[in-house]
Order: C-alpha cells, then sequence, then structure tokens
C-alpha cells in the first residue's frame, strides 16, 4: 500500500511550490495532496507514486517529514462523524499525525488516518 507523507513546511510563499519542485525533479507523481499552515509552520499531506524515492527526495531536501501506511476507515457522512472519530482514538491514547479524506459517496467518507500505534488505533476502532 502507498504511504502518507507528512512533510512540514515554512508558512511563507512559495513553500508548496518548492516542495512540488522537489517532487517534480525527480518525476515522482502527487496523487493525492492536502495541507495547511497557520503561524511560521505549514504542511502537505502527500501521497505519491513512489515511496521510497519520495522519502529520499524529501530527505535530500532537508525537508522533515514522517511517513506510514494510511489507516483507512469509513465514517457516515454526517456533521460530527470525524469529531466521534477523533474522540475515539483520543480518548484510547493514539495520535493522529495526518488525515485525508479519500474517498465520498453513498453517506459515506473513506478516510485515511497516519497514527502514532496503527495497531492500537485499528483497536480502538475495531478495524481489522
Amino acid at each position: 500500500m502507498t504511504r502518507q507523507f507528512i512533510v512540514q513546511l515554512e508558512n511563507r510563499p512559495g513553500a508548496l511550490a518548492g516542495l512540488a519542485r522537489v517532487l517534480g525533479e525527480r518525476r515522482i507523481d502527487i496523487r493525492q495532496l492536502a495541507g495547511g499552515g497557520m503561524g511560521a509552520v505549514g504542511y502537505a499531506v502527500i501521497e505519491t507514486d513512489a515511496d521510497e524515492a519520495t522519502a529520499e527526495a524529501l530527505y535530500a531536501a532537508g525537508l522533515p517529514f514522517i511517513a506510514g501506511e494510511p489507516l483507512l476507515t469509513t465514517l457516515d457522512d454526517r456533521p460530527g462523524a470525524l469529531a466521534t472519530l477523533a474522540d475515539r482514538l483520543g480518548v484510547g491514547g493514539v495520535d493522529v499525525f495526518g488525515v485525508m479524506v479519500v474517498g465520498r459517496g453513498q453517506g459515506q467518507l473513506e478516510v485515511a488516518l497516519i497514527v502514532d500505534d496503527p495497531a492500537r488505533a485499528r483497536e480502538v476502532l475495531g478495524i481489522p
């Protein structure tokens, strides 16, 4: 399965372009992207077509990152569903590093999570 990378960026104009350039110069295709920033710090959550090459490119560029295999779960597409999921993980002692909605349809959301303890998260959420 593809890994997700949570990449720390400076929150400044051009930071996302720099990340995209680092990957593009190595012919790495970004398949999924989410991100944001506040204050001095920004981030991007990405999936690419080449996990090892992505890790090597980020490391070579000096971009701090963590990577993990996304844990997929499905939620009802309704207000508060994500809060319920996050509460369950928090009470279970699981830290969420990244989250991305990767699918939506028929009243359901498919969510990919990067967490500090995937085994514990599966246990807390009842995911095999």
